[in-house]
């Protein structure tokens, strides 16, 4: 509201323990409300795993092409933030996964490593 949107335009989900029930509920948020277009804010350090999780959480309710822009303010030095580690891309196929119904990849030995 500070940046000038309207607090009837800000909704915020906060029911979710994990990115993918973020992205679920979420996603019910913005077709109930019949949205076209959604911003994502969270830490510059977890925009990319959120980006990816909310764009395959809309594919089948609010469609593939839904528009989805992201902002993540900076939580790391911009160098370290510039390419995913293995360890974020562990987490983002991990959640992927999980998000179009792949629990098994949510199993104990892959929370692990």
């Amino acid at each position: 509201m500070n940046n000038g949107v309207a607090a009837e335009r800000i909704h915020d989900e906060n029911f979710a323990r994990t990115t993918v029930e973020n992205a679920t509920y979420g996603v019910e948020v913005l077709a109930s409300l019949r949205s076209t277009n959604a911003l994502i804010i969270s830490s510059a350090s977890h925009i990319r795993r959120a980006l990816t999780v909310f764009q395959l959480a809309a594919a089948d309710t609010l469609g593939r092409d839904f528009p989805f822009t992201a902002s993540g303010s900076p939580d790391k030095p911009l160098a370290e933030l510039a390419t995913a580690t293995p360890d974020e891309l562990r987490s983002i196929y991990r959640d992927a996964f999980s998000s179009i119904g792949m629990w098994s990849f949510r199993s104990a030995p892959l929370l692990r490593q």
